[in-house]
């Protein structure tokens, strides 16, 4: 079930918008303590050949509607892979 809701999720981010306090509806604290679940996300900005932008988010379920993250910018270019570690599981 999170599995399904979490794919909806960055289907929906990767078509929206992106800024510093948001991504579409999702809750951004910039003090919360975060477990050690991540996805590493690409979002395009401009020329999609020339400029890609790469975010780690780091996130954590609280309710099953809302998810809390935060955004680390990753400096070095990188193959775009999205990885999910959700309770010690991988998919």
């Amino acid at each position: 079930m999170y599995l399904l809701i979490l794919f909806y999720l960055i289907r929906v981010n990767l078509l929206g918008y992106a800024n510093d306090d948001q991504i579409s509806d999702l809750v951004f604290e910039r003090d919360f303590l975060w477990k050690n679940q991540e996805v590493t996300l690409a979002f395009v900005n401009g020329d999609q050949e020339k400029q890609l932008q790469f975010r780690r988010i780091y996130f954590q379920w609280f309710l099953s509607t809302h998810i809390h993250f935060k955004e680390v910018p990753l400096n070095h270019s990188a193959d775009i892979r999205v990885g999910f570690g959700l309770d010690k599981q991988s998919s």
